[in-house]
């Protein structure tokens, strides 16, 4: 996930890696990461910790799936606030569509614990995070 973001030139972690003669900024990719994963932790709290087989969210498929997501939000946050509360709100706008540890995806049509780290299922799931989030952007 973090090597994802380093390498997607619009990732939020791209800005601060090595560039020729300047070394990586290190702080400032690890408060990205912070910020983004603590609002993560917030946002979705009955997903957060748990075993992979009981939480999508902590399986490779949703981390590797919420690193796109978080490519997405700082890619819109980018020149204003990016501090926690701005980045909860910005995932907040995402939870209803989230089924981490039960339910069925209503866009993937598969339920919570069918999704597996494949790259078919991570696609899918990379998918859906940033179609609820695109959607409730416009409204």
């Amino acid at each position: 996930m973090i090597r994802n973001s380093m390498n997607n030139p619009l990732g939020a972690l791209s800005p601060y890696k090595s560039s020729g003669r300047e070394g990586a900024d290190l702080e400032a990719m690890y408060k990205i990461l912070l910020t983004f994963w603590k609002a993560v932790k917030d946002v979705f709290p009955e997903a957060w910790a748990r075993d992979p087989r009981q939480s999508r969210l902590m399986h490779s498929a949703g981390i590797t799936a919420m690193g796109v997501l978080m490519d997405r939000i700082y890619a819109r946050l980018s020149g204003s606030s990016e501090d926690y509360s701005t980045v909860r709100k910005e995932l907040e706008k995402v939870a209803p569509a989230c089924c981490w540890t039960s339910g069925t995806w209503d866009t993937l049509g598969v339920s919570w614990n069918e999704i597996q780290n494949t790259p078919r299922d991570i696609k899918k799931l990379q998918d859906a995070l940033v179609r609820a989030y695109t959607s409730s952007t416009r409204r």
